[in-house]
């Protein structure tokens, strides 16, 4: 199986087969940084198809923020140098709110399959004392009847008050399309022009890109933190669910 790698400067990731190869160094292809190949990065960093989870460069303050890349095709884009233009990837940014896996509280744990996650509409019951509980264990024979019964009806025959609801696909995404830039990118437009021409698209790219994703980590530092807030409520931390709903613009509410 392919060594992954990871450049930890511009975040490039993949098979080591995909480096450039220096002597006794490897490279990453996009920026040349020295990879270092080590212990696998935790699972949940990189459980979303497609996508890194923001905490792993940025801290817990963005975990569940995912960055995903989509390509959208080709663009010629003037260089500014001798009328040249230059055939670049156009790539759409998306980074949105994906739910961890699993939730942990007092009570026990709730996991969730990647389809649930990506939904992003939870609903957690409580117990007569108002307590939150994790997924019931029953037989077949009782979980049949139970499907069978609308929540209502559900949550009238437990006599439960009703649960908590966390709409995580309201919570807003941020999105921007700029152009891709690659190694060989950065080699063809050196031929066409020279080294310092290219060093200087090079030095744009990725202060448009940096300046780009400062504006995106101070947007989402300036919201609620949900997945704290979520946290606080399930272990009754928080239990005014007025001033939850006002905090969170009534994304994490009672039914």
């Amino acid at each position: 199986m392919p060594t992954q790698v990871r450049c930890i400067e511009c975040g490039w990731r993949g098979d080591e087969s995909e480096a450039i190869i220096a002597g006794d160094k490897v490279q990453c292809p996009k920026c040349k940084t020295v990879l270092v190949t080590g212990p696998e990065e935790p699972a949940e960093l990189f459980d979303v198809q497609g996508a890194e989870n923001l905490a792993h460069q940025h801290g817990d303050r963005f975990l569940g923020y995912y960055h995903f890349q989509n390509k959208l095709g080709l663009s010629k884009i003037p260089l500014g140098v001798h009328d040249l233009s230059y055939e670049f990837t156009l790539v759409k940014h998306t980074v949105r709110f994906v739910i961890p896996s699993n939730i942990e509280f007092n009570n026990g744990i709730i996991s969730y399959a990647d389809p649930e996650r990506q939904l992003g509409m939870f609903r957690y019951p409580r117990d007569r004392q108002g307590n939150f509980c994790t997924p019931l264990n029953i037989s077949k024979e009782i979980q049949d009847a139970v499907i069978s019964l609308t929540p209502e009806a559900m949550e009238k025959l437990l006599n439960a008050p009703r649960p908590l609801l966390f709409e995580a696909f309201r919570i807003p995404f941020h999105r921007f399309e700029f152009y891709d830039l690659t190694e060989q990118n950065l080699q063809e437009i050196e031929r066409l022009t020279d080294a310092d021409f290219m060093q200087s698209v090079k030095q744009r790219h990725a202060e448009v890109v940096d300046a780009t994703f400062k504006d995106i980590l101070s947007k989402i530092e300036a919201s609620p933190n949900y997945l704290l807030i979520l946290q606080k409520v399930l272990n009754r931390e928080m239990t005014d669910f007025d001033a939850v709903s006002k905090a969170t613009n009534n994304i994490i509410h009672i039914a």
